[in-house]
């Protein structure tokens, strides 16, 4: 909730942006950016630890990270054909 409503916050912000801003407005906008930025991560992460069972927690938070900071194209290739055993029914299909 408090990523989305930061993430409309800052379009907003975006939009009264022009050649003329000041620079204090720059700076919130780009701060509000960070919240959204922040708070989304910290909700990913928490969906992670949700999602896995005991015993691939530890993998789920290595990959989340992984994923964090490969090129997602690249790396959701790489988890289909190396990770799709781990799998099970009811998780995320293509």
């Amino acid at each position: 909730m408090v990523a989305g409503v930061s993430l409309l916050v800052a379009a907003i912000g975006v939009l009264l942006l022009t050649t003329h801003s000041p620079v204090v407005l720059i700076v919130a906008v780009r701060l509000v950016f960070g919240i959204t930025s922040g708070t989304g991560s910290a909700d990913n992460q928490t969906a992670v630890y949700g999602q896995a069972s005991a015993n691939q927690v530890g993998t789920a938070a290595g990959l989340f990270r992984t994923f964090a900071y490969t090129p997602s194209p690249k790396v959701d290739d790489w988890a289909d054909d190396d990770l799709g055993a781990v799998r099970t029914v009811g998780t995320r299909d293509h």
